[in-house]
């Protein structure tokens, strides 16, 4: 399996070019999603957009819930150790969040994080979001999968042959 890379099937400049269109996309997804289906981008008269705060720790969240589930769907070699790491890589933006927001002179979150998940919205955004995301990389797997599958069962049986002529 170690041929894959070598061979540009992985990384070449098309599929490089697609992964950097793909994530400016998800990317402005993300960001339209959050900051118009939470308060409607309503700014009052005086310039303040009071879910700004909740809106972008909204994104952050968004983007560290998708990275850690796209480093768990990517590999196939999941051993206990690693899972509970990427584990506590989300829960620990969690408990960061909650740390920071239960903190007075942290003005701007001070109490966001009780206000933000108890809004209904935030969890209907984290699904849609983290359910697009999922969806696009599954659907890029089996597109991958299937353009490639002739050269993938070439390397699995050209490495069958080696290793049966060493028996």
């Amino acid at each position: 399996m170690y041929r894959i890379g070598p061979n540009d099937v992985h990384m070449n400049t098309p599929l490089f070019l697609a992964n950097i269109f793909n994530a400016i996309g998800n990317a402005y997804f993300i960001t339209l999603i959050c900051f118009y289906a939470m308060d409607g981008s309503v700014v009052s008269r005086f310039g303040v957009n009071g879910y700004f705060w909740q809106d972008s720790t909204l994104m952050l969240c968004i983007v560290v819930m998708v990275a850690n589930m796209r480093i768990l769907q990517s590999t196939s070699n999941h051993t206990l150790a690693g899972t509970i790491i990427i584990t506590l890589s989300t829960i620990s933006f969690f408990a960061q969040f909650s740390g920071e927001s239960s903190m007075p002179y942290f003005n701007d979150v001070y109490l966001l994080f009780a206000e933000m998940f108890t809004n209904y919205k935030t969890y209907l955004i984290l699904v849609l979001c983290c359910w697009l995301n999922q969806s696009q990389f599954i659907a890029n797997n089996w597109f991958w999968f299937r353009k490639n599958r002739m050269f993938l069962s070439n390397i699995q049986y050209n490495m069958f042959a080696k290793a049966s002529n060493y028996e």
